[in-house]
């Protein structure tokens, strides 16, 4: 293990270099303050074995990668058949904070209103959706919802919102709240909108370490088994659908090239964060502030991409 820590930590010195390439995403303020230069890393084996290397003991917001878990409560609140009637399973060559396509077609028209929802899941038009598809009484009851499945498969209780990112990224979401107010307006939004929206924020505001992004992947890596619990948390058939999402469209609109290039199921945040898995081996948590237009952290997805060659890690 130590051989391999010690290989780890040469792979990440050299993709630190590519964090110059990137920036700390600006229309949030509070995430802002992150060090563009952080740049850290652990693996975890289904087995429960770690290689930590760089800056792991950052804490940093989940954003988009929240999207997953969201997902996951969403198909076991309503099954599989429900949740994708309102939001599809393509991918997008769009920016992930797009709006959706009905505002192009003419809704009046039945052909066209399975082409007017959310192209997927992953973008934020499709992730609003999926948020307003939980259960639960209150936005706080449906965060404490997902809040509970997030700590059972991180192993960690201590996980909760950081307050200070929420509402840094409340008041400064114009565009979500454009995208929800439209996908209200033309009927794949059944939910109050600032409850919606209130659940949205909050869940993209979960902090987390890179250990924690690490061991949730290893429950996916793990068909959905939290290492050390013998029974199931996420069903495998459920499993199946994020890791084909993930591959899909886990990386914004830059998913098709990191398929090519990488080849493994992940999904990223505009907080620098990424979150892997190796199916039946493997679950990655990374942090690399610095992302590119797209969204991606540049030099965390260089660090997975060298993880990957050199380990053989590609499902392709």
């Amino acid at each position: 293990m130590e051989q391999l820590r010690q290989e780890m930590v040469k792979l990440l010195d050299e993709a630190k270099t590519h964090s110059k390439k990137g920036k700390v995403v600006d229309y949030i303020p509070e995430l802002k303050r992150m060090d563009p230069h952080l740049l850290g890393i652990t693996v975890v084996s289904t087995g429960g074995k770690e290689i930590t290397a760089g800056d792991v003991q950052v804490r940093f917001t989940l954003q988009s990668i929240s999207k997953v878990f969201a997902l996951t409560l969403a198909i076991m609140d309503r099954g599989m058949d429900e949740v994708f009637r309102h939001v599809g399973m393509e991918p997008s060559a769009e920016p992930f904070d797009s709006l959706p396509p009905s505002l192009f077609l003419p809704l009046d028209r039945p052909e066209f209103r399975e082409l007017a929802k959310p192209a997927n899941p992953m973008i934020n038009s499709g992730a609003i959706v999926v948020s307003s598809l939980i259960k639960g009484r209150t936005a706080q009851e449906k965060l404490e919802r997902l809040l509970r499945l997030v700590r059972v498969i991180s192993g960690n209780p201590t996980i909760r919102v950081n307050e200070h990112v929420y509402a840094s990224e409340k008041k400064a979401s114009e565009r979500n709240w454009a995208i929800a107010y439209l996908l209200r307006e033309q009927g794949f939004l059944k939910e109050n909108v600032e409850e919606v929206l209130d659940l949205y924020f909050m869940q993209c505001a979960i902090e987390a370490s890179c250990r924690d992004l690490a061991y949730m992947a290893t429950c996916l890596a793990n068909g959905g088994t939290v290492w050390g619990l013998s029974k199931p948390v996420i069903p495998r058939e459920i499993v199946r659908v994020l890791t084909a999402l993930m591959v899909t469209c886990g990386m914004y609109n830059a998913s098709g090239e990191f398929a090519a290039r990488v080849g493994i199921p992940a999904k990223s945040g505009v907080s620098g964060a990424i979150m892997a898995f190796v199916p039946g081996k493997y679950g990655v948590g990374i942090i690399g502030p610095a992302i590119d237009k797209k969204g991606n952290s540049v030099a965390g997805t260089h660090l997975l991409a060298s993880c990957v060659n050199r380990w053989g890690w590609s499902l392709f």
